[in-house]
């Protein structure tokens, strides 16, 4: 998760209060005259289908009920912890009464309350090596990866609590190493380029280990520098939870929504796609600011989202709807091609409207300078409008590497196993360009439209320049005559494809067939806000 980056920051302080009603002439607020239909439960999560992509080589975390996950302390001989490096870590992971929540107060808050989290924080695990001796003993291994099997089989408790699905692997075991992260320290003395890259923060598994009912053998994991305890910590706070949020993410088989190519000097990406920042930054799996956006919570099963439908218009040719704050409420609207079907769930290709909330989890990181080299998260309520390409494609010889064109709710699971061509089906589109299906590396998973209509995330000037283009107030949706409409048209420069008369079409190729506009926002008496919102055909 390796972070580069300077931004400019545009302030709209007219807009900027939480408290006023936002409209201009001609968007003033419109009261529904429709109410859009919502799927009774989403049929497919990450959590459904990610232990069996990739032939059982992945595992994530169930996303609702209770999880138990093991946190363990690294030592290095040359790089001592602090004495009070397990308390520290108890604020980090499960504290509850602090000005920003900690990761068990996050996810549980995130989720709607439908995620626990509890942490057993471990005795260090002392390696009785320096680092440069531990990563000579790793050999080609990763160090986190030689280290995992040793740091759990010291743990002395039982390892039976930490296997809530019972399948003879530990849920989540997340390492936190003594060393600083390379950003913190100079290692050029000491290690060579490819050790000092894994000193930094990534979550990774370790297949091949055999099941144990008795004693679960590690699987998923984090490795993360204790250094990003106080990395950004403000407000008066010691600790900053930020980095171990992110990682917990990853664990429960979220993306990076950033891209990886940037800082991988054998990335063939061409610098267009290499440095592109498809969300600005501001998202948990971005840069770690804010909450987790409509994508990441449909995905995970965290909400279901209210759709379009032409059967909705019943003839006319406009309807508008209400649609209230993701992050308090946890509403947000689907709208697939105009035609297509809506299948219950993340995993196709679509447009997803969320109401951001400068409120709830969203508040600590509003408006707020977090370190060098991030955004100021908005300030202002706005819209946010998604482009998504989350459809699934058949990898291996067996599906021809095709896309499946179905309700992957549909797709049989049980068999791949047993595949001998090791076939196996996952998200065919990423962020990052070399990670994505060779269809078209071009397209994003999931893409932040900027409401001004001039596409700035993707830069191919990053080496030159040296910074990327972050999201700021500007790229919300609001109502007024510059960031308060959408279609396909204006837009045209964020879709990889478009038509003869220069319209954007979606990645599959179909016409989107809609336009929106941003009629008003509002605040609740009840605390966060609601939108109007008008939906035409086009």
């Amino acid at each position: 998760m390796k972070k580069f980056g300077l931004w400019s920051l545009l302030v709209l302080p007219f807009l900027a209060s939480c408290g006023l009603d936002l409209g201009t002439e001609g968007f003033g607020y419109l009261e529904a005259d429709a109410a859009l239909p919502q799927a009774a439960e989403v049929n497919l999560t990450y959590h459904d289908f990610f232990y069996q992509v990739d032939v059982g080589s992945r595992k994530c975390l169930p996303p609702t009920g209770e999880s138990h996950l093991l946190v363990i302390p690294v030592a290095f001989e040359d790089f001592p912890f602090d004495q009070y490096i397990v308390q520290e870590l108890e604020v980090v992971y499960q504290a509850k009464n602090n000005n920003y929540p900690s990761v068990s107060s996050f996810y549980e808050t995130s989720s709607y309350g439908q995620k626990q989290l509890t942490f057993e924080i471990a005795p260090v695990f002392d390696t009785d090596l320096t680092l440069k001796e531990a990563f000579d003993r790793a050999g080609s291994k990763r160090l986190s990866s030689y280290l995992l099997p040793l740091a759990v089989n010291a743990y002395e408790g039982d390892l039976t609590s930490f296997d809530g699905d019972q399948d003879g692997y530990l849920d989540g075991v997340v390492l936190v190493y003594s060393a600083p992260d390379y950003q913190s320290y100079d290692y050029s003395s000491l290690l060579s380029e490819d050790e000092e890259a894994e000193l930094w923060a990534y979550t990774y598994n370790l297949s091949g280990q055999p099941a144990n009912h008795e004693r679960p053998s590690p699987f998923a994991y984090s490795w993360i520098s204790s250094s990003f305890i106080g990395k950004g910590a403000a407000g008066g706070l010691s600790y900053d939870p930020h980095t171990f949020i992110h990682e917990m993410g990853h664990l429960f088989g979220l993306d990076d929504y950033y891209s990886t190519d940037r800082t991988d000097p054998s990335s063939s990406a061409p610098a267009n796609e290499k440095y592109r920042s498809p969300l600005g930054m501001l998202d948990t799996m971005d840069y770690g600011l804010l909450d987790h956006n409509a994508f990441s919570k449909w995905s995970l099963g965290w909400i279901n989202p209210y759709y379009v439908e032409e059967e909705t218009f019943g003839g006319k040719a406009s309807i508008t709807i209400e649609v209230k704050d993701l992050v308090n409420y946890g509403e947000a609207i689907c709208l697939p091609a105009r035609g297509h079907e809506y299948f219950g769930n993340a995993f196709g290709e679509y447009l997803l409207l969320e109401l951001y909330s400068p409120t709830g989890l969203n508040a600590y990181d509003a408006g707020r300078h977090y370190q060098s080299g991030y955004p100021n998260g908005y300030s202002m309520p706005g819209i946010r409008l998604y482009h998504v390409d989350a459809r699934m494609w058949g990898k291996g010889q067996a599906f021809g590497n095709a896309y499946y064109e179905g309700n992957p709710a549909d797709i049989n699971w049980g068999h791949l196993g047993a595949n001998p061509l090791n076939a196996s089906y996952d998200v065919a589109a990423s962020n990052t360009y070399s990670q994505s299906s060779p269809a078209d590396r071009r397209f994003n998973l999931l893409h932040l439209l900027e409401a001004d209509g001039t596409y700035t995330f993707q830069n191919g000037e990053f080496e030159e320049k040296g910074y990327l283009f972050g999201a700021d107030n500007s790229t919300l949706f609001y109502p007024d005559a510059s960031h308060g409409t959408f279609d396909m048209k204006r837009f045209a420069a964020f879709f990889v494809n478009e038509d003869d008369e220069g319209r954007g079409l979606f990645n599959d190729g179909s016409a989107f067939g809609y336009a929106i506009r941003i009629n008003g926002i509002r605040s609740l008496e009840e605390g966060g806000h609601e939108a109007s919102i008008t939906i035409s055909l086009a």
